[in-house]
């Protein structure tokens, strides 16, 4: 009797836990490996689109460079004191930090204001009651603006930005 129950003990299917841990395993493997190659095809996909974005935003970002460029310098120049403010700002602070009258700043302002670069905002621009504000159109106004100038007149720059502000 005894080597019947041993024939039927050898004979029964193995339930060996090692062999169901190995079977989950490579079912995870398996997930996580069609999961990349999702991951791969939607980041690919991604970027096709992020060149599209690109050939149409770089035009723009060009002709935005070009705008600020053809402009006269004095406004330029007024333009790099607005940039290290911020991208909306006072133009009373910004003749202050430029170190000329209102009336002279929004003058050398004229140019940029007239071709939208620049948008007023607030304040009476011809009774001066209220002090007139202005923000630059597009935050790609502002960085052609302050990456014209160079880091040294940059940091004077936001030097007397502090001064004017304390």
């Amino acid at each position: 009797m005894s080597n019947e129950t041993s024939s039927v003990a050898t004979s029964a299917p193995s339930n060996n836990p090692m062999k169901k841990i190995i079977a989950i395993v490579a079912f995870a493997i398996v997930i996580f490996l069609v999961f990349i190659a999702f991951s791969v095809t939607k980041s690919v996909q991604n970027n096709d689109r992020l060149a599209d974005i690109e050939a149409l935003y770089f035009p723009v970002l060009e002709r935005t460079d070009a705008n600020v460029v053809r402009l006269p310098a004095e406004t330029q120049a007024m333009m790099q004191l607005a940039a290290c403010i911020g991208s909306q700002f006072s133009l009373d602070m910004l003749a202050q930090i430029a170190g000329k009258p209102t009336s002279v700043v929004i003058r050398c302002l004229w140019p940029a204001l007239r071709d939208g670069l620049l948008v007023p905002e607030g304040g009476d621009w011809f009774l001066g009651m209220v002090s007139p504000h202005c923000r630059f159109l597009h935050d790609r106004m502002l960085q052609a603006a302050y990456q014209s100038m160079s880091e040294v007149e940059r940091q004077q720059t936001h030097l007397r930005v502090v001064w004017a502000v304390h």
